[in-house]
């Protein structure tokens, strides 16, 4: 079950995107800042091992790091039991919820949007995803924070087209 989890002394948040064979995870400071870029473990007790190593280096207490992630299938139980037995706060999103909170919200399509724009300006899937990913992570942090409500447009607003040049001079006047 998760434990509550107080907010004044969380200085990071890791989200992790649970696989049947391998796990992707990022960790930001609650200012933004990427302590650990995106990378993969693998979901055995090799790759829990390794996932705890990692954030051993981030030098905080694990009352210190939130950590997110979604209910996929039955693959997140066994990573989530490993973190809870080492200290940290997990929370567990079920997908149903995650999928109705972005549609009520049009969440779900700005990121998806911001995906695409990502993969069609050249940046590979694995990063477009965690760029979402972390994007995420960032908006959730900001909402349960600030207690304020979500706003679509603070995720991402696709770039517009340049205008193109219109010309407000007029013919000099016949005399």
């Amino acid at each position: 079950m998760d434990r509550p989890v107080s907010l004044a002394d969380v200085q990071a948040v890791a989200g992790i995107d649970i696989g049947s064979v391998t796990c992707s995870y990022t960790v930001l400071t609650c200012s933004k800042a990427v302590l650990r870029k995106p990378a993969e473990f693998a979901n055995t007790a090799a790759g829990f091992a390794a996932l705890a190593a990692q954030l051993a280096h981030l030098d905080l207490a694990p009352a210190q790091l939130l950590v997110g992630v979604e209910a996929t299938s039955r693959y997140w139980e066994n990573l989530y039991y490993f973190l809870v037995g080492q200290g940290y706060a997990v929370q567990v999103l079920h997908p149903a919820q995650t999928h109705a909170f972005a549609q009520q919200r049009g969440l779900r399509a700005k990121t998806e949007a911001y995906y695409r724009h990502l993969v069609e300006t050249g940046v590979a899937k694995m990063s477009a995803l965690m760029a979402v990913i972390r994007k995420m992570l960032l908006v959730a942090y900001g909402i349960l924070k600030s207690g304020q409500r979500y706003d679509a447009r603070k995720v991402w607003a696709a770039p517009q087209p340049p205008r193109a040049a219109t010309t407000t001079e007029e013919a000099p006047a016949a005399a």
